[in-house]
């Protein structure tokens, strides 16, 4: 886990979304115009204590820690440039819908979704857009449903959206 997250990383637990990466890489053979473009990366967050529950005043941290647009911009194209911090400047915050409560029947109570998409990098400089989801299970554990089935999504929630400049 990136240094940036310092003694949060033994409270947290991480696990890449591999089919939003994929697309940054099948947009490398694909002709312009044919995807929105930008850059895209997922994952899920989730509490590492067994008995944690989420809270609303926790959002902002895993709103901030969106994976950056130069860092994937390193996956995708530079062949593991070291990864860099990019402070965050500005971060706004727009609260939809209360986490869902633990105990609630297809929802974790300590897990959430993150997704973030960039657009433009220039000197460093960069606005990301990004999502915060309700999770169908914690992280490594099974809801109980074929893996193959996505019907799991349909059920999920937004409960938040974050933009920020980070330099």
């Amino acid at each position: 886990m990136h240094f940036k997250y310092g003694k949060f990383r033994d409270e947290v637990q991480r696990a890449e979304e591999p089919a939003i990466m994929a697309q940054n890489f099948a947009r490398l053979d694909a002709k312009p115009g044919t995807h929105p473009g930008g850059l895209e990366s997922g994952a899920w967050w989730g509490l590492a204590g067994e008995d944690e529950e989420l809270h609303l005043s926790m959002i902002p941290f895993f709103a901030d820690v969106f994976e950056n647009t130069p860092s994937v911009l390193s996956q995708v194209y530079g062949g593991g440039t070291p990864d860099m911090w990019y402070p965050t400047m500005v971060m706004t915050i727009e609260f939809k819908r209360k986490l869902p409560q633990r105990g609630m029947p297809g929802y974790s109570g300590q897990t959430l979704g993150v997704y973030s998409k960039g657009s433009f990098l220039e000197y460093g400089r960069h606005d990301m857009y990004g999502e915060i989801w309700s999770a169908p299970s914690n992280i490594s554990q099974s809801d109980g449903r074929d893996p193959a089935d996505d019907s799991w999504k349909k059920d999920m929630r937004k409960g938040d959206r974050a933009s920020k400049a980070k330099l």
